[in-house]
């Protein structure tokens, strides 16, 4: 279908904003779900759900783009016991934040499930991080 001729198709596949911003919650909340089941594997539900807490702090106070200090504060401030160290490593061993650099002014993310194995980046290559962005989503649409 996609190679075909796409003014056949032009009017029965088109989307309107509401019905985007739906797919794009549902979406969202899939890939959140996901997350917080892969991190239940290492960690107690208190402790995610602090974890998410403390992710979804940080953007409220700064746009998507946050200090490595800041991120440790975060999570150093939640009531469950976590090693803030380690859980910043492992959230960004799974690309759930990234780093956040810049090229000649412009903005580059680097997530580590994108990079070349033979070259691995690291959490402490870079002074700010960033949020994956299906992430930063799901919290500026759920209030």
């Amino acid at each position: 279908m996609f190679l075909c001729n796409s003014e056949r198709y032009e009017n029965k596949f088109s989307i309107n904003t509401k019905r985007k911003t739906k797919l794009e919650k549902n979406y969202c909340n899939t890939i959140v779900s996901e997350l917080k089941n892969e991190l239940s594997n290492f960690y107690h539900f208190e402790q995610v759900d602090s974890i998410f807490q403390s992710l979804r702090i940080l953007i409220r106070e700064k746009e998507n783009v946050f200090k490595l200090d800041t991120l440790y504060t975060a999570l150093s401030r939640t009531n469950i016991q976590i090693d803030p160290k380690k859980t910043a490593e492992f959230l960004f061993d799974r690309s759930i934040i990234g780093l956040y650099l810049e090229n000649n002014d412009m903005p580059f993310l680097r997530f580590k499930y994108r990079e070349d194995r033979m070259s691995p980046i690291q959490i402490y290559d870079s002074d700010r991080l960033t949020l994956h962005k299906t992430i930063y989503k799901y919290f500026t649409t759920h209030n």
